[in-house]
């Protein structure tokens, strides 16, 4: 009675192992969560797109990535409390060239080329520090968002009355911000440093 055949005994076990072996390659909810986290937030930072590239080769070279510790005059911009860190006094411009250049190609012949490829974006910071290093003030003039499109009006593209852009899209456009930051700093301890500035648009 107690004489179980092998066979039998291992086909009844390849389905429970089989099951195991499927919860196991299944993902549990709290992974698949923080994964549509991340992905929702990737789009998010989309809205980035009007916004020019940092200032500074330093700061294009770390992608933005100067908040904590600034060790020149953009630190008005980034880090204001930084700017007792700044000896004496220093001024900064530091200019941005940008190139941008589009060709447009409709499936029924149309084209367009955008114009004027080539744009400069104005960036001056400058700070002096007083009392001995205990304050420094600072100023910065940026253009953070500041990118303009132009296309050839008389292209086939824009044509009266056909061309498939002349009413889908302006031939030219821009968005234009120039901030003005005026900002103060203090050093109250060997470790302890406030500052702040603050953004007037012009």
């Amino acid at each position: 009675m107690n004489d179980m055949n092998p066979q039998k005994t291992k086909a009844c076990l390849e389905p429970a192992s089989a099951s195991a072996q499927t919860n196991r390659n299944l993902w549990p909810l709290p992974t698949l969560a923080v994964v549509w986290y991340f992905i929702f937030i990737a789009t998010i930072t989309q809205a980035e797109g009007f916004r020019n590239p940092p200032p500074g080769t330093f700061n294009l070279g770390r992608a933005g990535g100067r908040i904590a510790q600034i060790d020149d005059s953009s630190a008005v911009q980034q880090n204001p409390a930084n700017l007792v860190d700044v000896a004496g006094t220093e001024f900064q411009f530091t200019p941005t060239i940008v190139y941008i250049s589009a060709d447009f190609k409709s499936p029924n012949g149309q084209s367009a080329t955008s114009q004027n490829p080539w744009k400069a974006l104005p960036n001056v910071f400058g700070s002096t520090t007083l009392f001995d290093g205990k304050i420094a003030i600072g100023f910065g003039l940026t253009a953070p968002y500041g990118i303009g499109s132009e296309w050839d009006e008389k292209s086939s593209a824009f044509a009266h009355p056909t061309g498939v852009l002349r009413y889908q899209a302006p031939y030219f456009a821009e968005l234009q911000t120039i901030n003005l930051s005026p900002a103060v700093s203090f050093k109250l301890g060997d470790r302890i440093k406030i500052g702040e500035a603050r953004m007037m648009p012009m």
